[in-house]
């Protein structure tokens, strides 16, 4: 029973600690307030998901503190490809869904060989005006390695809040409901240096999903069922 008691604070002290490190994902929903170009088909409401994943930033692109509340700014990010000169990023920090009328995309597809950029990042700066607290998140997607001329698509989420609330958690993740938090959400497609397509939306509501457990969390919870099936045995013995 000792030992039973002993592995169980184990898996609850490491529990958070699983928690904290697997991607988190995101619905939401909003109002579409510009459609252009190859977006053109757009309807008047949005709708997807967002992933959160701090794993796949890279610690020399990145810096700060996650969550930090000093002034300044935080991010983590992740960049690589033939654009940069650099070997691919091995996932993304930051990628959304979105669903809006006859628009359809995924960034959260693979990288590429030209590569790709993303990041999550938060700023707070104690001036008191509004948007002086921000929260952002995008994710390019590089469809030529020429800098001058290149074409890419982008998808970015942007959280503010007014005065001196912050708009993300010590966690680094978004903070959102609270009246005076604004979020807005957009999709770009250039081409050769020319945007050819814009959709532009509010945020509207934003619920966080379930955190899935690692596969190692279960593996251990399967163990220490086995151990109680065990002492029930030995005691019924």
């Amino acid at each position: 029973m000792r030992m039973m008691k002993g592995l169980m604070l184990t898996f609850l002290v490491a529990a958070p600690v699983a928690a904290n490190s697997a991607s988190v994902t995101y619905s939401y929903t909003g109002t579409v307030t510009a459609a252009t170009g190859i977006y053109s088909s757009a309807g008047s409401a949005v709708s997807g998901t967002i992933t959160i994943d701090f794993a796949a930033a890279n610690p020399s692109q990145s810096a700060g503190t996650i969550g930090s509340v000093a002034s300044g700014q935080w991010y983590q990010q992740s960049y690589g490809g033939a654009y940069y000169n650099t070997p691919l990023p091995p996932g993304f920090v930051f990628s959304a869904t979105i669903q809006s009328g006859g628009v359809s995309y995924d960034g959260s597809t693979s990288l590429n060989n030209f590569g790709g950029a993303s990041s999550v990042n938060g700023s707070v700066f104690p001036n008191g005006a509004a948007g002086d607290a921000q929260w952002n998140g995008y994710n390019t997607r590089f469809f030529s390695a020429n800098s001058a001329a290149a074409s890419f698509i982008q998808e970015q989420f942007g959280l503010g809040a007014v005065g001196t609330l912050i708009p993300f958690g010590a966690n680094g993740l978004p903070v959102f409901g609270n009246a005076n938090n604004f979020a807005t959400g957009s999709l770009a497609d250039t081409s050769n240096g020319a945007t050819v397509g814009q959709l532009a939306f509010k945020i509207t509501s934003l619920t966080p999903s379930a955190v899935p457990v690692p596969a190692a969390a279960w593996l251990m919870l399967s163990g220490l069922g086995a151990f109680g099936l065990f002492g029930r045995k030995r005691k019924q013995s």
